[in-house]
């Protein structure tokens, strides 16, 4: 009587790999078994080798995925009877690596071209490439000779996307799936901006500055443009209404100021020069009042003097309303800012007029 076992490690795929057998002999026996081994994969004999102070080994090459059920036979000899050893192969496919190649940015509905690149240390696998955004499936691809597989979607609402590609697997190789790549997806939008920024115009005279509204992420609505009341200043757009059509639109702004406004912006007003000609006046009188209870103080008498003339000019001034800081050369600047609205969509840009 003999007792055979069989080991053999896990393995991969058209991967060379030891199967080995001990025969020795059965409870109660004495003595060693000779003769030969047969070493069957499923019960299909793979080859047979002698015996070897009890041991005998077998190189084999398993080329289909699964479960294999390896056997190693004991033939028998004079002294001891045949037996036979049973242990599971799993045989696991060579490993992939699958890389996803996208761009980071696009628009709504343009084309978005996916690639999908695989590779093998045991050779270039075949078969379908999935593309998806998540769990969803955005449409699959075969790979080619190259192991590359190429998928171009237009598909993709705005946002950020996740994006990865995933090989099943086959008898031949390991699944695999890349890494997410992101891919964002812009919003319909638009930007504004004006040329020149600045304008130097006689009251009365007009300025124009050319608006430019710039699309991305596909846009393509109609944009209106306004500009706030501002006293002194009339704004109107020509056209007032514009439609990007896959590139930048422009319209003419026409800034009309006013020959009867006396002053624009930041420029000091009339009423604010009255009341500073209205303050020296008060200093004045404060300094006659003073040297009135000081008559020693001699050097004040002629500041008192000078206080007083410069006083009652102010006060003639100021009354009359004859005298202002705002004169003709300088009626100030207005900064108008220039809104470009399309449904929710709002920018902004400014331009100064200074008016002389």
């Amino acid at each position: 009587m003999s007792v055979t076992h069989v080991t053999a490690p896990s393995t991969h795929t058209n991967t060379t790999e030891t199967f080995s057998a001990n025969v020795a002999a059965g409870p109660g026996n004495a003595g060693q078994p000779t003769g030969s081994v047969t070493f069957a994969d499923n019960s299909i004999p793979v080859g047979t080798v002698p015996l070897n102070n009890g041991n005998a080994t077998f190189d084999a090459t398993l080329a289909s995925v699964g479960i294999h059920n390896i056997t190693a036979r004991f033939n028998g000899d004079a002294t001891f009877l045949p037996s036979t050893g049973l242990t599971d192969v799993h045989v696991f496919a060579p490993a992939t690596s699958l890389t996803l190649a996208a761009p980071a940015n696009a628009a709504p509905g343009s084309a978005v071209a996916l690639t999908a690149t695989i590779s093998s240390s045991a050779g270039t696998p075949t078969g379908q490439i999935a593309f998806l955004d998540g769990n969803t499936t955005l449409g699959t691809a075969p790979l080619n000779a190259s192991g590359v597989a190429a998928l171009t979607i237009n598909t993709l609402t705005a946002g950020i996307h996740n994006l990865t590609a995933s090989f099943a697997g086959d008898q031949n190789f390991e699944s695999s799936i890349s890494i997410a790549i992101a891919v964002n997806i812009a919003g319909k939008d638009f930007s504004v901006g004006a040329d020149p920024t600045t304008s130097t115009v006689t009251a009365g005279q007009s300025a124009q500055f050319n608006i430019t509204v710039t699309p991305a992420g596909g846009f393509a609505d109609s944009i209106s443009f306004s500009c706030p009341a501002i006293t002194g200043i009339t704004c109107s757009f020509d056209p007032p209404m514009v439609s990007p059509n896959g590139g930048a639109a422009t319209t003419v702004l026409a800034v009309t100021t006013s020959a009867s406004v006396t002053h624009f912006g930041q420029t000091i007003s009339g009423a604010a020069s009255r009341s500073l000609l209205a303050g020296l006046a008060l200093i004045s009188f404060i300094g006659v009042l003073f040297v009135k209870t000081c008559v020693t103080c001699i050097p004040f008498r002629r500041f008192a003097a000078s206080a007083l003339v410069l006083g009652v000019l102010a006060i003639g001034l100021a009354s009359c309303g004859q005298y202002s800081y705002t004169g003709q050369t300088n009626r100030g600047t207005a900064s108008i800012v220039v809104t470009a609205q399309s449904g929710a969509v709002v920018h902004t840009t400014m331009v100064n007029v200074t008016v002389q």
